[in-house]
């Protein structure tokens, strides 16, 4: 999996430590709290920019994150990104007699290989023509299309689903992004850790 690692600079995390000399196991209270409002925060950022990047719902994206938080003993958050591609049917997929129309980007892959003919154009709804749902039992929606020959015939089998890149592959092509979550969770996390130190030494002198 692809991942946005949140640390803090070790020269930093000295004299934060020198500032609580005579507080014991402070640190290990403010510092995960603090990684873990800076990750949360960088990870609604992604699902935002990249929603917005590549068309994307922001629920689907959402799906594809995964926050694994920093704890006393290990004061790192890392976000991971899904390997897999999105499911078209999670694209507000509609059908129609043409085919599926979704909203997304028009690079759809088939589970078994090939690359289905999209049309509509960029801030439109695309069509996957032939493309049809199916209704699981448990109210599950998929999209499928059936494998079509060389001689552009559809056969009837096999049926190939159909989905998008993943989000590990769409953020490792957009390097400008990365750099900007990146360059914001620093700014997010010396914030944080303020506000953190600030509340710890507040309760603290409240408890005297």
């Amino acid at each position: 999996m692809l991942s946005v690692k949140v640390t803090y600079d070790k020269a930093k995390l000295a004299r934060l430590r020198k500032q609580f000399t005579g507080f014991p196991g402070a640190m290990g209270r403010v510092m995960p709290r603090a990684i873990n409002k800076t990750a949360a925060s960088a990870r609604t950022k992604i699902v935002q920019q990249l929603s917005k990047k590549i068309g994307f719902k922001q629920k689907a994206i959402r799906a594809g994150l995964f926050l694994k938080k920093a704890n006393r003993a290990k004061w790192r958050a890392i976000i991971d990104f899904a390997t897999k591609g999105v499911d078209v049917s999670k694209l507000a997929a509609r059908q129609t007699k043409k085919g599926v129309t979704y909203s997304g980007p028009a690079d759809i892959r088939a589970q078994f290989g090939g690359t289905p003919q999209i049309t509509g154009g960029a801030g439109t709804r695309k069509l996957i023509p032939r493309a049809f749902t199916v209704e699981t039992s448990g109210g599950k929606k998929i999209v499928f299309r059936r494998k079509t020959k060389g001689d552009g015939l559809v056969a009837r089998l096999p049926l190939t689903k159909l989905f998008t890149k993943s989000l590990s592959d769409i953020f490792k092509g957009a390097p400008a992004l990365s750099r900007n979550i990146q360059k914001e969770a620093g700014r997010d996390l010396e914030k944080n850790i303020d506000t953190q130190v600030g509340l710890y030494l507040e309760k603290k002198g409240a408890a005297k």
